[in-house]
């Protein structure tokens, strides 16, 4: 095969500079032969592949495993799922692992913690910040590109609950949000959304005597944006939220935050494709006064077992298990009113798209990628506008502010 990464390239002529080192092809007479060596490294596949193992590898990973000699793997035994520790036939089997950064999840769950031996780490110079804050690699390496062959509905569909006789729209805001981040089919679910989708046609309309349908056919749903707080919202809350344990991702936002701070909806055990996207107020009230927005969102996560964004100069997303993120973009202009219903638009339909791909939900990145991307798109926005800033305009740059961070 012909080697076309600058990268691979450059370290590849490094080696043949050394007199010490032999290059064998895997078409080689005698690749193979590692009879006598005091110590074999495998090095074959990175944490990028998935799937079977194929030839030349297959045979490459087995005379590995018959070898004598210590064997040590780098970052992840060969065939080693890194996220679930899945062992593919014929994957390398290690006295050590030597994982570059951090431990891949998979090296610490069986079958793969069996697989990889011992495991040390090795620093490799990314600073600690770079894996806290929120940042462009959130978007590239975890929300999948458009495919070629797209059809409708294969870059995710939203469905978006919300609004009331007084709001009418927040939900509107919400839906127009998850198409600027890029999904096929937004439907919205309001006593005004027959009427909505007159003004806005690409919105899909549906009644709330539909809800069921409607979210069985999205892959992320949004709830609560001008709903209004009443027993029989509620109700509706504690429908959807459960759709959450089926694989798909629940933004509760707004009035189903407030509904949950009155008692109204229980959060026993919402579970981490829950994702409740509170402002600092909103935290304040949920975490029993912790002004902090991190610890306020730990403390909320650990008590509900959702995914936690609160919305803050520096916004803290956290996980029930104690992970979290920061994002540190966004303008003081983004506190007018609708800017936190497109987000939450933002964050589901980044979540679609990535769900429609068949990629596990991952709430806790989505929603760090949700809040850079809509970060970004403010700070563009209130450079133009000033002071001015309307939700509308955010809409408007944050496929802008993709297309950018795509390339």
């Amino acid at each position: 095969a012909t080697i076309t990464h600058r990268a691979t390239k450059s370290m590849l002529e490094a080696l043949r500079r050394e007199p010490r080192v032999r290059i064998l092809r895997p078409d080689s007479e005698g690749w193979l032969e590692l009879e006598g060596r005091d110590v074999v490294v495998d090095g074959v596949l990175g944490i990028g592949v998935r799937g079977g193992i194929r030839s030349p590898v297959k045979e490459a990973l087995a005379a590995y495993n018959r070898a004598a000699g210590l064997k040590i793997s780098i970052d992840v035994p060969s065939g080693v799922d890194p996220d679930t520790g899945e062992a593919s036939e014929g994957a390398a089997r290690s006295d050590y692992t030597l994982a570059m950064h951090a431990p891949k999840p998979g090296l610490l769950r069986e079958p793969g913690s069996l697989y990889a031996g011992e495991v040390y780490v090795a620093e490799i110079g990314i600073p600690g910040a770079a894996e806290l804050y929120a940042g462009p690699g959130d978007l590239a390496a975890r929300i999948p590109r458009r495919r070629p062959d797209a059809w409708k509905g294969s870059a995710g569909r939203v469905l978006v609950v919300g609004g009331s006789e007084r709001y009418v729209g927040a939900p509107v805001l919400s839906a127009l949000g998850a198409y600027a981040a890029g999904v096929d089919l937004v439907y919205l679910a309001s006593p005004h959304s027959r009427d909505v989708a007159v003004a806005r046609p690409e919105i899909v309309p549906r009644g709330l005597e539909e809800l069921d349908d409607a979210a069985q056919r999205s892959h992320s749903i949004v709830v609560g944006p001008g709903m209004g707080v009443s027993r029989e919202a509620a109700e509706i809350v504690e429908k959807l939220v459960k759709y959450g344990g089926e694989g798909k991702i629940v933004v509760l936002d707004a009035d189903a935050i407030k509904m949950i701070s009155r008692g109204l909806v229980g959060v026993e055990s919402l579970g981490t494709n829950v994702v409740l996207t509170p402002h600092r107020r909103e935290a304040w009230e949920l975490s029993g006064g912790v002004e902090d927005p991190l610890k306020a969102a730990q403390r909320i996560a650990g008590e509900t077992g959702a995914t936690v964004a609160v919305k803050a100069p520096v916004d803290a997303v956290c996980s029930p298990g104690g992970r979290c993120r920061l994002n540190d973009t966004g303008a003081p202009q983004m506190s007018v009113g609708g800017t936190g219903d497109v987000l939450a638009g933002v964050l589901a339909g980044l979540a679609a798209r990535r769900i429609a791909a068949g990629l596990s939900p991952d709430p806790l990145n989505v929603a760090a990628a949700a809040l850079f991307v809509t970060g970004l798109a403010g700070e563009e926005a209130a450079r133009e506008k000033g002071d001015s800033l309307l939700p509308a305009d955010l809409i408007e740059k944050i496929p802008v502010v993709i297309k950018r961070l795509r390339s």
